[in-house]
């Protein structure tokens, strides 16, 4: 069960140390969050449900975009219920 603690984990995985950066839109491509990672190996992406002001997101879809070398490489869709 999903409440709003809920941590969402997103693994990436790279064989050589490498900088993505990342961010987590609305279905109206509004960003609620972003970032920078290093990757070195197999690395975990958390999101706390928070958005950039640490209020807790709306119910709704919401999609974590991956990018590698300034171009997309990963898209992971979430959907938040409580």
């Amino acid at each position: 069960m999903y409440d709003s603690n809920t941590v969402i984990h997103i693994n990436l995985q790279s064989p050589c140390p490498e900088t993505v950066t990342w961010k987590i839109v609305t279905v109206a491509n509004r960003v609620v969050l972003n970032g920078k990672t290093e990757v070195q190996g197999l690395t975990t992406l958390d999101w706390d449900q928070k958005d950039k002001k640490g209020t807790q997101v709306s119910n709704g879809m919401y999609f974590m975009v991956v990018f590698v070398g300034g171009l997309p490489d990963q898209i992971v869709k979430i959907l938040v219920l409580r």
